[in-house]
């Protein structure tokens, strides 16, 4: 059956062959062509990403359950015996810890242990100290602690006897020695002070910081209490502090 194609204009009937519509003058598309079926073009969706943090962590984890199976089975690194390990090598003693005379109250504390191994009953008469800088005791410092046997009460401002056993302190070696003295003397309790709060203290009344300090501790009967005596090296200018508090005692 033949069908006539018609005008998409007018409607008329029109040849095959193109051209133009005998009705109208549309022009008129060439239905002997094929025609070909449009096909529509399908966007390619990506694959759906997928995150890689835990495999990283999964892969660390391993990793370092492996290292520490290996270390616990095969242990540290050995040395061949008698070659020198090239770990950390052990400090010096004096690196260990401080000189006991650079801690004054620490060699206080082993001069008193030696003198109660003297006297049982003994008690601290006189504390001299040479070379006080910054607080601290000078590697040439000489540090003397004098104990003595209270006569009669005891307590601070006790009088004691004419025997005395001297204690003397040097780098950190503690050397002993007795002797008879007809100096009066009173007991004096261990100062509240410490050297380096007095050093402080009469560097803030006036003493040179920078010249090593003397200070001497005894129990002074006219101030009726123990007291620091200070003094630079080489001069006579000097200060008395209160042996419990530091406070400069007026003249």
């Amino acid at each position: 059956m033949n069908v006539h194609p018609q005008c998409p204009a007018c409607g008329g009937f029109v040849s095959t062959g193109g051209g133009r519509c005998p009705t109208c003058g549309e022009h008129l598309p060439d239905w002997s062509a094929p025609s070909r079926p449009v096909r529509r073009g399908v966007v390619a969706q990506p694959p759906p990403s997928r995150s890689l943090t835990p495999v990283i962590a999964l892969t660390a984890v391993v990793l370092v359950a492996g290292a520490g199976i290996l270390y616990w089975t095969l242990g540290p690194p050995r040395h061949a015996p008698g070659q020198p390990s090239a770990s950390v090598s052990d400090p010096a003693p004096s690196a260990l810890a401080p000189s006991p005379v650079a801690d004054p109250e620490q060699t206080l504390s082993r001069a008193w242990k030696k003198a109660r191994a003297w006297r049982t009953e003994a008690a601290l008469v006189d504390l001299r100290i040479e070379g006080v800088t910054a607080g601290r005791l000078a590697e040439n410092a000489t540090w003397v602690a004098t104990f003595a046997e209270p006569t009669g009460r005891m307590g601070p401002g006790a009088a004691v006897g004419k025997g005395r056993f001297i204690v003397t302190a040097r780098a950190d070696q503690l050397q002993t020695r007795e002797e008879s003295s007809g100096d009066a003397a009173l007991a004096a309790p261990d100062p509240d002070c410490p050297v380096a709060s007095a050093w402080r203290a009469a560097v803030a009344s006036g003493l040179a910081s920078s010249i090593p300090l003397q200070l001497g501790y005894r129990y002074s009967k006219t101030r009726n209490r123990a007291i620091w005596t200070a003094r630079a090296v080489g001069n006579e200018e000097q200060r008395e502090l209160d042996g419990a508090s530091c406070n400069i005692l007026a003249r």
